[in-house]
């Protein structure tokens, strides 16, 4: 199945990301999930910037790249661990980034442009 490429964008980039910060609005409310507010927003930026590079790379990207997201996640956690950035470093924020570039993975492979061969 192939969307259109603003369908796309609105599905797998947009949606998540204000998903997040729904995460963020409700993340002090009695009756929001605990799981949901320690990870949820990061596990949804995750699979937005996977996403985000997929569709740049018309969902066919060389494999180099797809470790690009995963650097990033790694060095913002690095980050916040030297106190460079505000935050708390946690190894349970790299897996849920690391799960959710996973989701997004899975799920490009049936949003991809189907390959056909060109008669000769």
């Amino acid at each position: 199945m192939r969307l259109p490429l603003l369908l796309d964008i609105g599905l797998t980039v947009c949606l998540p990301l204000l998903l997040g910060c729904g995460c963020y609005a409700f993340a002090f409310e009695s009756w929001f999930p605990d799981l949901l507010r320690s990870h949820g927003a990061d596990a949804l930026w995750a699979f937005a910037f996977m996403s985000l590079l997929l569709i740049v790379w018309e969902r066919s990207p060389q494999r180099s790249w797809l470790f690009a997201p995963f650097a990033v996640a790694a060095a913002y956690e690095g980050a916040q661990a030297l106190y460079w950035l505000p935050g708390t470093a946690d190894g349970a924020d790299l897996f849920s980034y690391a799960v959710f570039f996973g989701l997004a993975l899975l799920l490009n492979q049936f949003l991809q442009i189907p390959k056909t061969k060109l008669p000769l």
